[in-house]
């Protein structure tokens, strides 16, 4: 009988990146041993998929956190991009003496590493162990002639003119990234990107063996993907809650979800004063609306807050702490959401058809596709949302779009790829 392989998976504790991690790891324990890699805080939601943490940067699980968690958005302001990077350098030395140790005794057979820890990946290939990239965002990756992302959702050109923008915008962005480099390649070099870019044109923060593009290709703009990449569909996962969460839905009224994620703390604040709004201006709507954190067990930041204060709530409107996307999405009759991967791909998968308020980040590039597809209505303003919601519900083809859409994601059998793509490389 021939040995089991190893394999490590390694993410930061967001719920964006881990999730996705999570839904592999269970499919690949049927081939392998399986090390989970995170943060302390993981911990709960690791255990609760049914592995066992192996924990890094205990000493910096705030800092991590902050990376993302802004007070405002990063959009259009370079130097706070600027400011996340400098951050993460900063904890990429331990990062890397707590992964090496953890490597010298007990290398994997395969490291799967998220797609915002590059570095993890080019340690393994120092060390002789094969490096795959897990993308659940695979819109960020560069392509010689795609429309390029993180410019606010730009759509395919239409004219040539349109054309001549994304040439140029995907030069702007070359330039952009190589000054990156160059202006921090010491301390780059010293955690093991020699170069942004490789000969191909390729990146050189990804894996030039396997991309596992966590997504749907017929979601994507049309573009020549690099050769690492192979889409496998969406890891639409989510570890079930320890604490039972009801969700009362009223069976006289519309069900609509209203979410913005785990991260965006300054727009969660502002939904909460727009929710009563909109629930008075529609009476025939029930919104439910959870903020995407569980203190108590881990689902969100290291908060020194209670988990217990009462959540808001009005005659057409309840707020959640934490809703269980697996078991809730598919019960309502409509999405409000942000645009972030998890909730598109959750929203989609149950053939739904959602409301985009994008925040920050590949969330104005989601919305374009979602929209571009007539999956979604795009708003940049939350006076927008209304009107939009109430296009979804009553408009015949909205939901008729999505079905349709689902089944095709519902074809999708990742397990399948997953095991061709080991034995592809050998590993099986």
């Amino acid at each position: 009988m021939s040995r089991r392989l190893k394999i490590d998976l390694v993410a930061p504790p967001f719920e964006g990146h881990l999730h996705p991690i999570l839904g592999l790891a269970r499919i690949l324990r049927e081939y392998a041993d399986i090390r989970i890699f995170s943060t302390p805080d993981a911990a709960t939601r690791v255990a609760d998929a049914g592995f066992q943490l192996h924990p890094i940067l205990a000493a910096h699980a705030r800092a991590v956190w902050s990376i993302p968690n802004t007070t405002r958005p990063v959009r259009g302001r370079p130097w706070m991009l600027l400011q996340q990077f400098r951050q993460n350098l900063r904890l990429l030395p331990d990062l890397r003496r707590e992964i090496s140790a953890a490597w010298a005794t007990h290398p994997p057979d395969l490291a799967i590493v998220d797609f915002t820890l590059p570095s993890v990946g080019h340690w393994a290939r120092e060390r002789g162990i094969r490096w795959w990239t897990s993308h659940p965002s695979p819109l960020a990756i560069e392509t010689p002639d795609g429309t390029p992302t993180y410019l606010g959702g730009w759509l395919p050109p239409a004219t040539l003119l349109g054309k001549i923008r994304d040439a140029s915008a995907r030069k702007t962005i070359h330039l952009f990234k190589r000054a990156m480099f160059l202006t921090h390649a010491r301390p780059l070099r010293a955690i093991g990107l020699d170069r942004i870019y490789r000969s191909d044109g390729s990146e050189n923060v990804y894996s030039d063996d396997i991309i596992l593009a966590l997504g749907s290709a017929a979601l994507e703009f049309p573009a020549t993907w690099p050769r690492a990449v192979r889409f496998i569909g969406p890891s639409c996962y989510t570890p079930p809650p320890r604490d039972d969460v009801p969700l009362s839905l009223d069976p006289s009224r519309k069900n609509v979800l209203v979410t913005l994620g785990t991260h965006l703390p300054y727009t969660r604040r502002q939904l909460l004063s727009l929710l009563p709004v909109w629930a008075a201006q529609m009476p025939d709507i029930f919104f439910h609306y959870t903020t995407g954190g569980k203190q108590n067990t881990g689902h969100s930041a290291p908060t020194s807050s209670s988990a217990s204060t009462e959540l808001p709530s009005g005659p057409n409107w309840k707020t959640y702490r934490y809703l269980h996307y697996d078991s809730a999405v598919s019960r309502f009759d409509a999405v409000i959401h942000h645009g972030g991967a998890g909730i598109v791909y959750h929203t989609l998968n149950a053939a739904l058809s959602a409301v985009v308020w994008p925040q920050d980040y590949d969330q104005f590039d989601f919305a374009a596709r979602l929209a571009h597809h007539g999956l979604a209505l795009r708003c940049s303003h939350p006076r927008q949302i209304p009107t939009a919601l109430r296009r979804i519900l009553t408009e015949p083809g909205s939901r008729e779009r999505a079905a349709f859409f689902a089944r095709d994601l519902h074809q999708i059998d990742q397990p399948a790829l997953l095991k061709n793509l080991l034995h592809e490389r050998g590993l099986l």
